[in-house]
């Protein structure tokens, strides 16, 4: 009766958040959706070092979800793989909720959560520290995945870190 009702809270709870976590914004076709200044922008599988880490987007698939993990009607998984290496001396926080992906049809999607063993939640690296898994934005089937980007903050407010073409 205890786990059911520890399963049932985890349940409540992942919903509550999931409800909250289907964001869409409009940008413009092609634009940086943060502010004028230049963002330095890279291909999947390069290296990218910004703010004491070492950033590596790989593995862009498409998904149609499975068990719980089940997208809206009409939509799809993009996931990437994202590993993330502290190169300084200090900690260095992450989350999976930092990054936002934009589509062919312009909009702005975030990462969903997800019950999956593979997928990169938060949290904080020490000095040498290296983390990876996999994100999921949740998509319309008609579209495919353009870019992501990394933001400061998880409202993805400002000008990114930096952009990693998935074209």
């Amino acid at each position: 009766m205890k786990k059911f009702a520890i399963l049932v809270l985890c349940l409540v709870t992942i919903l509550g958040v999931t409800a909250c976590g289907s964001k869409e914004s409009e940008n413009e076709e092609g634009s940086q959706s943060g502010g004028g200044s230049n963002v330095s922008t890279y291909s999947l599988n390069q290296t990218i070092t910004s703010n004491g880490a070492e950033y590596k987007l790989s593995n862009l698939t498409y998904d149609a979800g499975s068990g719980i993990n089940i997208p809206e009607e009409g939509n799809q998984y993009a996931v990437v793989t994202v590993e993330i290496k502290n190169t300084s001396n200090a900690s260095v926080e992450y989350s999976s909720r930092n990054f936002a992906l934009v589509a062919s049809d312009g909009k702005q999607y975030i990462p969903e959560v997800m019950l999956s063993n593979s997928a990169l939640s938060a949290g904080t690296l020490a000095a040498g520290q290296t983390v990876s898994g996999t994100v999921y934005f949740q998509i319309p089937k008609s579209t495919t995945a353009s870019s992501i980007s990394l933001y400061a903050d998880l409202l993805h407010n400002g000008t990114p870190f930096f952009t990693v073409n998935l074209k």
